[in-house]
């Protein structure tokens, strides 16, 4: 299948906070664009605090490596990290 794909470099235009909160509210929370996992969430200490989601949103955009990706959206789904099993799912 032709799909448009575009790609868009986080460091030069760092994910707005709508485009963020649009993400969050389909995948279940701001948490879940985090990438948990990462060394920059752990060097941050990120682990040990209790952050409001608009604190969230400004760590996202200010450290872009802090987030999950990729960032999926085709048509009016969204993804977040790699799951191939839920791209095929909306091609069908």
């Amino acid at each position: 299948r032709r799909l448009k794909i575009q790609f868009f470099d986080l460091l030069e235009r760092p994910l707005s906070k709508g485009e963020a909160t649009r993400f969050a509210q389909k995948v279940g929370g701001l948490l879940e664009l985090v990438d948990k996992e990462g060394k920059t969430y752990a060097s941050m200490g990120l682990e040990h605090l209790r952050l409001s989601d608009e604190r969230w949103l400004e760590q996202l955009q200010d450290h872009p490596d802090l987030l999950k990706l990729p960032l999926v959206r085709l048509g009016k789904n969204l993804g977040v990290g790699e799951d191939e099993a839920a791209w095929k799912k909306w091609l069908e």
